[in-house]
């Protein structure tokens, strides 16, 4: 992300010496759904001066997302994994001709890096999002061996220390070094204006899952998956109930594989009254508001 904001001052040193065209910055991703990643490129692209720099989104998947990135003035294209269809990742490259490639999540950023070959001077940033520990190891012997990026920025120091444990140690020590030199933190950031807007639906919400007035609201939201490690924030939440005499609620927002696995955990631990699971949610912001923690 800090390449991409410097690309202002790369706009002044290579366009304006006669050229009009702006900056074209590519962004890949997996795909389109509702989840962190896909609202985190959302953000990024709304902060942006699109008369500055021309931004386009390429996806393998499509989803919801698509569209609120669309009304952006983004233009959102769908194309192939597959190396020998004409509408894979490596042709749409050849025809737009980017100045940037931004890539998210693990197969985005796998197919970028393997462009790399044939597109040596475009320059190449791979998000990291999540943690090896939890890709498998088939996931990690293709980072292992890819061409590497340009750079690398990890979301946070939990995803490096993954990267280090999973990726980093199996190398030689030259490419160990190589991938450390290209490997950078920008920790995820949160607008908290845009999260303290007032929502009129929080009390009626807590009417509608039985929750007091005065009771303390614990509120997580995303996927319901291994990663996040949910059943940890239940069993921290069963020994804060216990503190508070029972004057307090688990909402948990989103959906994901673990849904079921959860709720049977929650009931085992007789935590059901307490602990609510809503499913996907359109209106977040009521959702935060009603969250005091």
């Amino acid at each position: 992300m800090g390449m991409l904001c410097r690309l202002s001052d790369w706009r002044k040193k290579h366009f304006y010496r006669g050229q009009t065209d702006r900056p074209r910055v590519l962004h890949v991703i997996t795909g389109l759904h509702v989840g962190g990643a896909e609202n985190f490129l959302y953000r990024l692209l709304s902060t942006f001066d699109h008369e500055c720099l021309k931004h386009a989104v390429a996806c393998f998947k499509w989803g919801p997302v698509a569209q609120k990135i669309g009304a952006l003035g983004v233009p959102v294209h769908q194309v192939s994994r597959v190396f020998y269809r004409n509408d894979y990742l490596g042709e749409f490259v050849k025809n737009w001709k980017p100045d940037v490639i931004h890539a998210s999540e693990w197969t985005a950023n796998v197919l970028a890096r393997s462009l790399k070959k044939d597109q040596p001077k475009i320059p190449i940033v791979c998000a990291l999002h999540s943690n090896p520990d939890y890709h498998g190891f088939i996931r990690n012997f293709f980072e292992r061996w890819m061409p590497l990026p340009d750079k690398f920025v990890a979301v946070s120091r939990g995803v490096v220390e993954g990267y280090e444990r999973n990726i980093v140690a199996h190398l030689g020590n030259d490419a160990a070094k190589s991938f450390r030199d290209r490997l950078k933190v920008i920790e995820n950031g949160i607008n908290i204006d845009y999260y303290a807007q007032p929502s009129g639906g929080a009390v009626s919400l807590r009417r509608e899952l039985g929750i007091p007035p005065h009771a303390f609201v614990v509120g997580a939201v995303g996927r319901m998956v291994p990663i996040k490690a949910y059943d940890h924030l239940i069993d921290s939440f069963s020994f804060f109930l216990k503190s508070v005499n029972g004057n307090a609620h688990l909402v948990f927002v989103g959906e994901g594989p673990e849904r079921a696995r959860l709720e049977s955990y929650v009931e085992n631990l007789g935590l059901g009254a307490w602990v609510h699971f809503v499913g996907l949610q359109r209106d977040l912001l009521q959702w935060y508001a009603m969250f005091d923690a």
